[in-house]
């Protein structure tokens, strides 16, 4: 075949006609049944005055399934806060005194360091000081997570001579051995 030779005209019986390229492929058989699908609802739907069917419904599964996925996670994650852990309790009790002495009208500062097994509570515990001072119970709250709580004294001298101070920090409540644990340190004071 030529340039010159004019398309649509009879061709020769000799002459052979070649093309080259893929051409327009032919459909698979799932392309077939697949456009034979839904042009065949929408002629039924046409045909009967319905509209074509929507995708509607797959869209509400969807959210319902989403939706009702959500009030699980929801309801596991309220009944797992719920749930009580093991109650507090304290473990240990460390008592720490300043390693200096005390000068003239001076304040000591101890820290009792309260050893907890993590869970939340109240800590009921008192300071007794070696000078005869009444004792006063106080609570600390604890909260979840925490293992170890500072409970301060802060223990105001004043007067001239020499002095040896104790204090002695027990934790009435909540401990592992259901009695009373307490640790003491001291400090001295000169002026």
């Amino acid at each position: 075949m030529t340039l010159l030779d004019l398309p649509g005209a009879a061709d020769a019986p000799g002459d052979v006609m070649m093309r080259f390229g893929p051409g327009v492929p032919t459909e698979t058989t799932a392309a077939q049944i697949w456009r034979a699908g839904q042009t065949s609802n929408a002629i039924t739907a046409t045909q009967t005055g319905e509209t074509a069917p929507r995708r509607r419904r797959r869209r509400t599964t969807a959210w319902a399934g989403t939706l009702l996925l959500a009030i699980l996670i929801a309801a596991v994650i309220l009944w797992l806060r719920q749930t009580p852990g093991a109650p507090l309790a304290v473990s240990d009790v460390d008592v720490k005194a300043p390693k200096k002495t005390v000068r003239c009208d001076g304040r000591a500062d101890f820290v009792g360091v309260v050893t907890t097994n993590g869970e939340a509570g109240t800590i009921r515990y008192l300071w007794i000081r070696s000078d005869d001072r009444k004792p006063l119970e106080q609570e600390q709250r604890i909260s979840s997570g925490d293992t170890s709580v500072d409970l301060p004294l802060h223990w105001k001298v004043t007067g001239s001579g020499s002095f040896k101070g104790t204090a002695t920090l027990r934790v009435l409540s909540p401990t592992t051995s259901g009695k009373p644990i307490q640790d003491r340190a001291s400090f001295t004071y000169k002026c």
